[in-house]
C-alpha cells in the first residue's frame, strides 16, 4: 500500500548498452534533467503499479550498442505514490550500484530533486564545490553548522586539501539570530536576517570549521 505497487516478476538484466526514459516530464523529480534518454541500471524487477504514478520506465531492450532510438517499455522504473501524509517513491533497479559505479550526473540529480522534493532544504551555500560536507547540530538556542571540505587534487588517497574561500551561506531557520562565530578562525561574522533566512560569508574552509549561530 506504501509504494503503490505489486511485483509483477522476477529481476531482468544484465542492461549493458540499455536506457530509461520520462513517462512524466512535467514531474518535479525530473527538474535540471535535460537527456530524454538515461543509462539503464544493470539490473531491473518487473513490477506493476496498483496506485503509483510513474515518472520514469525502462526502454526496450537493444540488441547491442547501437541499434537505434529505444521506445518505451510497459516495464515502470521509477515511481511515486502518495500514502497518509507522506510520498514514496520507488526505483525497481540497481540504481545505488549505478551511480557508486560511474556516477552520472542525472542519477545524482534524481537523487537531489526527491530529496528537496520530500523535504525543506535547511541551508544553501553559494560559491562552493559538491566536495564540502555539512552537518547540523542543534543545542538550546545554538545552531552549529559543521563543514567538512575534501576538495583535492584528482587522486586517491587525499594528500592535500584545496581551502575554499568566500564561501556564502544561506540558512533556514526560526532561530532569531544575535551572533554567528567561526569557531575554528575564532572569529565573528557580519550575517543578515531576512525573510527567507539568515545569511553570511565564511572567509575561510581549511580541512574543518563549525560555524556557531547563536539566537533566542
Amino acid at each position: 500500500k506504501i509504494l503503490g505497487i505489486h511485483f509483477a516478476d522476477r529481476a531482468f538484466g544484465p542492461m549493458n548498452w540499455d536506457y530509461i526514459a520520462g513517462k512524466n516530464n512535467n514531474s518535479p523529480v525530473l527538474e535540471g534533467i535535460t537527456r530524454k534518454y538515461l543509462p539503464a541500471p544493470t539490473y531491473g524487477i518487473k513490477i506493476a503499479a496498483s496506485g503509483a504514478k510513474e515518472i520514469l520506465s525502462f526502454c526496450e531492450r537493444l540488441k547491442g550498442r547501437y541499434d537505434g532510438i529505444p521506445a518505451l517499455s510497459s516495464a515502470p522504473f521509477l515511481l511515486t505514490n502518495a500514502y497518509g501524509k507522506g510520498r514514496a517513491f520507488y526505483l525497481a533497479g540497481t540504481y545505488g550500484e549505478m551511480l557508486y559505479k560511474f556516477r552520472f550526473q542525472e542519477y545524482y540529480r534524481l537523487v537531489y530533486n526527491t530529496a528537496n522534493f520530500l523535504s525543506q532544504q535547511l541551508i544553501d551555500l553559494k560559491n562552493a564545490p559538491s566536495s564540502i560536507e555539512i552537518i547540523l547540530r542543534k543545542k538550546e538556542n545554538k545552531l552549529f553548522i559543521h563543514l567538512i571540505n575534501f576538495t583535492s587534487e584528482m587522486k586517491r588517497p587525499l594528500e592535500r586539501i584545496i581551502p575554499l574561500r568566500d564561501i556564502k551561506v544561506h540558512l533556514r531557520s526560526s532561530l532569531v539570530p544575535l551572533r554567528i562565530k567561526a569557531l575554528g578562525m575564532d572569529k565573528d561574522l557580519p550575517f543578515e536576517n531576512n525573510s527567507e533566512g539568515i545569511v553570511f560569508t565564511l572567509p575561510l574552509v581549511n580541512e574543518y570549521e563549525v560555524v556557531m549561530v547563536e539566537g533566542r
